[in-house]
């Protein structure tokens, strides 16, 4: 196996993107769009390649061998890539390691990443690192975002490399990145993928609009008021057709072509459903009604959820947090 090799690396972001609504931007995604990916070594220094493209719920990502710049705010030091030809897989070989959530319903991503078993393949779905105040697309991490997205990469440390997928925004980008290092990848095989915000959900962007200026509501409380009252479903669509749809064609379509380990770094409004679903709704996302007891709460920055498939296509997942809290 191949030793690793310190280096020390400067990454650098710069773009200016249009703005968007909230967490993420909320239009619906465009159909017959492509999506960019690469697999990149991290250069001396680098500047983001703007990216706005979206894909239809039912294509696949291609793959291509372009070379994106990535993004940073810090000087790093990466160790050389560890890939060599031998299967080198972090897995546990029978019976899983136990897993067990905390009092709010959240397992710990690492803990998570420990139980996976050899015939096993997982994806992590997460919201992005804490950000600038401004939603902008162009708003990137703080630095204690950048620290955060590092920490989580230190709970995946194993020998094969990760796969992330990301959408157009700095912050999800720079999380992804962020994971890669604290991982001690060298390279960073990344792709663009817009479906992965509160648009997967939107059957009619404009009454969404509506009812989040609507009195007494903001795009959190919609959001939570249709995943647990059904509320404003002329705005969204059903809840499980939907998380199953995106799980099918996006995240675990098949053992055969899920990447062994794969992170992709999201948005709150499109965690929250999707985790809502996957628990069947026992997370307290319920922010609608703040006067429930106990009082309900929000998606923290690098929560979400772990969906974990067998050689057999069984599957086990978790809601996950990559902080202290899964609850903001």
């Amino acid at each position: 196996m191949k030793k690793f090799l310190g280096m020390t690396l400067t990454l650098a972001a710069a773009i200016a993107l249009s703005a968007c609504s909230d967490d993420s931007a909320s239009a619906a995604p465009e159909e017959n769009a492509t999506v960019s990916s690469s697999d990149s070594a991290v250069p001396a220094s680098s500047t983001v390649l703007a990216s706005s493209q979206t894909i239809e719920s039912s294509a696949t990502v291609p793959v291509s061998s372009e070379e994106a710049a990535l993004p940073s705010s810090s000087s790093v030091t990466l160790p050389a890539s560890s890939d060599d030809d031998e299967p080198a897989v972090p897995c546990v070989d029978g019976d899983p390691v136990e897993v067990v959530p905390d009092t709010n319903g959240f397992a710990d991503i690492g803990n998570v990443f420990k139980s996976v078993r050899c015939d096993e393949k997982v994806v992590f779905v997460l919201r992005h690192a804490e950000r600038e105040p401004s939603v902008e697309k162009e708003s990137p991490l703080t630095e204690e975002g950048v620290e955060q997205a590092k920490a989580v990469g230190a709970k995946l440390v194993g020998p094969e490399k990760f796969k992330f997928t990301h959408t157009d925004f700095i912050r999800t980008e720079n999380t992804c990145l962020n994971i890669a290092i604290g991982r001690g990848q060298a390279t960073f095989p990344h792709d663009t993928n817009n479906v992965f915000q509160a648009g997967w959900y939107t059957k009619d962007e404009d009454k969404r609009t509506e009812y989040n200026h609507s009195d007494g509501y903001n795009s959190k409380k919609v959001i939570s008021a249709w995943v647990f009252t059904d509320a404003f479903s002329d705005a969204f669509y059903d809840l499980a057709e939907k998380s199953e749809e995106i799980i099918s064609t996006q995240l675990a379509k098949s053992y055969e072509e899920m990447p062994r380990f794969r992170v992709v770094c999201s948005h709150d409004d499109f965690v929250v459903p999707l985790v809502s679903y996957l628990t069947n709704k026992a997370i307290n996302y319920r922010t609608y009604d703040m006067t429930i007891v106990p009082r309900p709460h929000w998606a923290n920055y690098l929560s979400g959820a772990a969906i974990i498939l067998n050689s057999a296509g069984e599957r086990r997942t978790y809601a996950i947090k990559g902080l202290d809290s899964g609850f903001e």
